[in-house]
């Protein structure tokens, strides 16, 4: 599906799986219905180009990618989107653990199987969520131009927001 015709993602994880090889007979075999217990947002790709093109159109959004690859040949492309967070790879073949864990830094594992995949996505997708909550908790402090905090208003919002709520504002 081109990127002008996709449903926007609401959420601050997007799964993005890969597959050159991905039929519709074998989807209900990748358990869909789990990854969707996992994150609600998730594309399959079996077209290189189209693939290609959504990571490209992420290039300026704010939201975490998480890759899942079937196929090495298009790691390199995927590894410099700077939006992909984390790459994970679904390869029978695990010959080339050592190499791509050192050159590729975004490859959190390397899976012969979608179980030990889907055991690591979960683990990620509670790291990212962890993160996200541990951001979320700096958005009532005040900054100066040097980014540094100059106090905590956390501890005066209910006052402030009872204060204008009695005074009609």
């Amino acid at each position: 599906m081109p990127v002008h015709s996709l449903v926007s993602n609401r959420e601050g994880i997007t799964l993005v799986w890969f597959d050159s090889m991905l039929t519709e007979s074998n989807i209900s075999n990748l358990s869909f219905t789990h990854l969707r217990t996992l994150n609600d947002y998730i594309l399959l790709y079996t077209d290189k180009s189209l693939y290609l093109e959504y990571l490209m159109s992420k290039q300026k959004r704010n939201e975490h990618v998480i890759v899942i690859l079937n196929n090495m040949d298009i790691l390199d492309e995927t590894h410099n989107c700077e939006q992909v967070y984390v790459i994970l790879l679904l390869i029978p073949d695990n010959n080339k653990n050592m190499i791509i864990e050192e050159d590729y830094k975004k490859v959190v594992g390397i899976f012969k199987d979608q179980n030990s995949m889907v055991v690591k996505l979960q683990e990620v997708i509670a790291d990212i969520e962890h993160d996200i909550a541990q951001n979320m908790e700096n958005i009532f402090s005040t900054f100066n131009r040097k980014e540094r905090s100059l106090r905590d208003l956390r501890h005066e919002l209910t006052p402030f927001v009872w204060c204008h709520i009695f005074k009609g504002k």
